[in-house]
């Protein structure tokens, strides 16, 4: 606090305003503004910006892991990149998010991921497999003899064999051809346009086989590297070359030789749609090839994949992908498999990703670190990576306030001067907030929080400005009511390019305490249902259970708790739906608790829970949808939020969650920094719920309970339950009493299944209750 009273002393008295020295936030504060300065800023100089402008440089901090391949099937729509754990990431570029991992073995080669079933078809052993992205996989159909290779290709499947055949086959694995293509065994596949395919045997030939029959194309060849958009094959050949082939067997050396100081060329890709070619030598250099020359383009490349229109995706040993096309000498695009989350960013500084992946990127000017979270009022786009791959369709970006990877203006500095005094609780205090430009004019939407909460524009009740020897400065007044015990304030200004200054956190205690506000508890429990083979046993205990202990655990730390129960034969979906519309009349300040037991079930890659009326046969018709859970969370105004679901396969409604990004960004973001959501499932997509007689509740709520009872009170262990603690403490421990329980059943004795919880937590954490000890 005196390091930055005495940054505010320097900065103004140097300004000639020397009754800022020694602030006075009250009625003197407001007579300095409209009476001291105003001379000064008459005899001010006009400032100079440009020369402050920076070109900062993205840095990209730990990724998850050390990539070994990357694919992209048939179709442009999906990025698979798999990692030396055996991890594999997929991406859908449609949705412009990663939408699975999965575990794969050593040798799996992945061939064609489904992004609605989120299934994997992979060669493994020799054989076709699908894998889901929980599960074992499952082989397919068998065929004749062991494939050393495979290629997906739409609706069908390409493989080649010891023996020297080319098997093309369905997507589930029968066979619906089989073509003689060698002598040796065939190693590798590249498409080639209409129903045929190129493939390379172990003797270094390449083999054109078109409908029925196979063609030696040439010889002496080390890899494919795809058709040319004018029908030509592009090969790699053992001497180093690259030569391009025509259906007649014509070949033909591209018009310059790769640069020799990068190494021997290992990749090739070609651009289906044109003439375009991108490069990868064993020096990890990317060469992108066109209009008859090479351009160097990346020094640290691992893989590329060609998207086509000139356009390719290269990846680094560390995972990060890159959107690259010929004549531009930057990245359009930076993908980050980032080691918590991921995040997509763009040169121009737009960006989108979830809440910790951001945390390991930023961009780096000089000494200024700047994080993405100071750009995202102006750079947030939700599927920035879909409108990407859309823009090569002729469909370009709405620019952002600066390029940043350019040039840009540093965010201000800004800082926060408290009365000289002790506030007092419940009555008016002004503060001060300065903000000093590092470069371009301030944005007028000075912001204040209080607690964690903005106040509103009309709490500002004096502003003004300074400009002189080439320096501006802004001070705003703002009033509000201190509160009785803790009050923490720090102020964000945004300059014109869009990046905001955040201020230090000050923080002054007032005399007594004040609970927090109110806690709303909500739930829907449903033992019988109107199809009684749906009845079930704990549903509305454990309900009424987890409700009971979250209003005892949070009676000291909210002033009011308010708690409702919907069961039975009124949870009807026209009962839970007018309970979620109810949900509108929350306040901002209030935090909303809301579990959900009984069942859930999975319908066509959309989850929903089943209210008491609901036909079995026609879920989607009665059931409540993940997305109208979601929708009826966004209409909340209440900023922080905890959904709890006691349900089968309710894994599925986390992974909607995740693919919501305009959801994520309300909750996140867009209203405040206090804004919270935690969503906690009792089951993965795959799984059923257990319940268990010997522990009188189900398996979910029996392991919620001991962390309400104090368990999850660990990181810190400061006597408080938060949100993200509960959510972590039951993701840990769920699957491990899951696991205790099935190894302790007797012979005979039916075992619980497996049960792993899911959770989804985004924007800032809240507190549950306490602990009583």
């Amino acid at each position: 606090m005196t390091t930055r009273r005495a940054w505010l002393a320097s900065s103004l008295a140097s300004l000639g305003w020397p009754a800022w020295a020694h602030a006075q936030a009250g009625a003197a504060v407001r007579d300095a503004i409209s009476q001291q300065i105003a001379n000064q800023v008459a005899a001010g100089q006009r400032w100079s910006a440009e020369s402050r402008m920076v070109t900062p440089v993205l840095q990209i901090g730990d990724t998850q892991r050390r990539l070994i391949g990357l694919w992209l099937p048939a179709g442009g729509q999906q990025l698979l990149q798999q990692f030396a754990d055996g991890t594999l990431l997929a991406w859908d570029l449609a949705r412009g998010a990663p939408v699975a991992s999965l575990a794969l073995r050593e040798g799996d080669r992945p061939l064609a991921f489904d992004p609605e079933t989120r299934t994997l078809q992979l060669l493994r052993d020799g054989r076709l497999f699908v894998l889901p992205s929980t599960g074992a996989a499952q082989p397919l159909a068998t065929t004749p003899a062991p494939l050393l290779t495979a290629m997906a290709d739409g609706a069908q499947c390409w493989a080649g064999t010891r023996e020297g055949h080319v098997l093309l086959l369905a997507r589930d694995g029968a066979l619906r051809r089989q073509v003689p293509a060698s002598p040796s065994a065939i190693r590798s596949l590249s498409p080639a346009g209409g129903q045929g395919v190129l493939a390379l045997d172990d003797a270094d030939d390449a083999w054109l086989i078109d409908e029925s029959r196979a063609r030696r194309l040439a010889g002496g060849i080390a890899a494919l590297g795809g058709r040319l958009g004018d029908g030509r094959h592009l090969l790699l050949l053992r001497d180093g070359s690259v030569r391009s082939v025509d259906p007649q067997g014509q070949l033909r050396a591209l018009a310059l030789p790769p640069p020799a100081e990068h190494g021997a060329i290992r990749q090739l890709a070609a651009s289906p749609d044109d003439d375009a070619v991108a490069a990868v030598t064993e020096r990890g250099a990317l060469l992108l090839w066109q209009a008859g020359g090479w351009q160097v383009m990346d020094t640290r490349t691992a893989a590329v994949v060609c998207l086509g229109r000139g356009r390719f995706l290269h990846a680094r040993p560390d995972g990060v992908a890159m959107l690259r096309t010929a004549g531009v000498a930057h990245a359009l695009l930076s993908i980050v498999p980032a080691a918590q989350g991921w995040v997509v960013v763009d040169h121009e500084g737009r960006y989108d990703g979830s809440i910790d992946g951001t945390k390991d990127v930023h961009w780096q000017a000089g000494d200024n670190r700047l994080p993405l979270d100071r750009f995202f009022e102006d750079y947030f786009h939700t599927g920035l990576l879909a409108q990407h791959i859309a823009a090569t369709a002729g469909r370009p970006l709405p620019g952002p306030p600066a390029h940043v990877g350019e040039r840009v203006f540093l965010p201000p500095d800004v800082a926060i001067d408290l009365p000289a005094g002790p506030m007092t609780a419940d009555q008016a205090t002004r503060v001060v907030v300065v903000s000093e430009s590092r470069g371009g004019d301030l944005r007028e939407d000075t912001r204040l929080f209080h607690n964690g909460k903005r106040l509103p524009p009309k709490a500002r009740v004096g502003s003004q400005r300074i400009e002189k020897d080439g320096r501006l400065l802004v001070a705003d007044v703002f009033e509000f009511n201190a509160e009785r015990g803790a009050n923490e304030l720090f102020a964000e200004v945004r300059n014109v390019h869009g990046l905001a200054g955040r201020s230090p956190i000050v923080r002054q205690v007032t005399p007594g305490f004040q609970a927090a506000g109110r806690l709303q508890l909500v739930g829907v429990a449903i033992d019988r249902y109107r199809t009684a083979a749906m009845n079930l046993d704990y549903a509305k205990a454990d309900a009424q259970a987890l409700l009971q202990a979250t209003e005892r655990a949070a009676g000291s730390t909210y002033a009011v708790v308010g708690s409702s129960l919907l069961t039975d034969e009124r949870a009807t979906r026209r009962g839970v739906l007018a309970m979620l519309r109810d949900l509108q009349g929350l306040k901002p300040q209030d935090v909303l608790l809301l579990v959900l037991a009984g069942h859930g079930t999975l319908e066509q890659d959309e989850w929903y829970f089943l209210p008491h009326d609901v036909d079995p046969s026609d879920v989607r018709r009665g059931g409540i949808s993940a997305r109208e859970l979601q929708d009826a969370l966004v209409a909340t105004p209440a900023r922080q939020v905890f959904l709890m679901i006691d349900a089968c396969n309710a894994g599925a409604t986390v992974d909607s969650f995740n693919r919501y990004r305009d959801f994520q960004r309300r909750f996140a973001q867009q209203v405040g920094r206090s804004a919270g959501i935690s969503v906690l499932t009792a089951t993965r997509r795959d799984q059923a719920a257990v319940e268990l007689r010997s522990l009188g509740h189900g398996l979910f709520s029996h392991v919620a309970l001991q962390g309400l009872a104090g368990q999850a009170d660990r990181q810190p262990q400061d006597g408080t339950i938060t949100a993200h603690e509960l959510a972590a403490f039951v993701g840990d421990r769920l699957e491990a009493r899951s696991g205790e329980l099935a190894a302790r059943a007797l012979p005979g004795q039916a075992a619980p299944g497996l049960q792993s919880p899911a959770y989804f937590v985004i924007g800032a954490d809240f507190p549950i209750g306490t602990v009583r000890r």
